[in-house]
């Protein structure tokens, strides 16, 4: 569950980058990805217990007041990435 919590992850990071370049349709989907994330990250934090899924569960609560291409929100982004690095190395152990 954690690894499928930061496959979505990775995807919305991806498609988060092509709609800061300019990508109308990449915004829309960037935000389906974004509620993917939330609710896989909510099921992996449900199902295995991780503490450290609290890091990038924070960081995705946080992003909408980020403001979007922003310094912050990239910031948050990054955060959460290493979040989830963290709990899917901790989960394989």
């Amino acid at each position: 569950m954690v690894l499928a919590a930061a496959a979505a992850y990775l995807a919305a990071c991806a498609v988060g980058i092509a709609a800061a370049a300019g990508r109308r349709l990449a915004r829309w989907i960037h935000h389906g990805a974004y509620a993917l994330c939330l609710v896989t990250t909510a099921a992996a934090l449900w199902a295995t217990g991780l503490a450290v899924l609290w890091v990038p569960a924070g960081a995705l609560v946080l992003l909408p007041w980020a403001g979007a291409g922003g310094a912050a929100h990239r910031s948050l982004a990054l955060l959460g990435a290493v979040g989830y690095v963290v709990a899917c190395t901790t989960s394989w152990s």
